[in-house]
């Protein structure tokens, strides 16, 4: 009878801590992608490439520094232009202290798409 509570304290207390960090999990993708989707916006559809139909992807590897500063470590992209005002876009822009992507490798795509 004894040995069945302790079983059952056990089992209890696993499952508990199992929840517990699937929450956590969840919260942190929950966080990543709206930083991406802030990025996101902060990224628009230059009047240039529009005007000039241009389309592309920018692919950015990138870290927020402990100031909310985005460092791009790596950016691939085939147009120049399009890359270039990617990096210009990510530059103006300044994340949370407290957000919990600080120090976090990160990659974001943005694709420039004409419909």
């Amino acid at each position: 009878m004894k040995t069945m509570k302790i079983v059952s304290i056990a089992i209890l207390i696993i499952m508990m801590t199992g929840f517990t960090s699937s929450a956590k999990d969840n919260n942190k993708t929950t966080q990543k992608n709206e930083l991406k989707t802030i990025l996101a916006k902060q990224v628009n559809y230059p009047s240039f490439a529009m005007e000039n139909f241009q389309e592309g992807s920018v692919l950015v590897e990138f870290t927020v520094n402990t100031e909310g500063i985005i460092e791009i470590k790596a950016i691939n992209y085939l147009d120049v232009e399009l890359g270039e005002h990617v990096k210009k876009c990510l530059g103006k822009v300044v994340v949370e202290k407290d957000d919990i992507s600080i120090g976090k490798t990160q990659a974001i795509k943005f694709d420039f798409k004409l419909l």
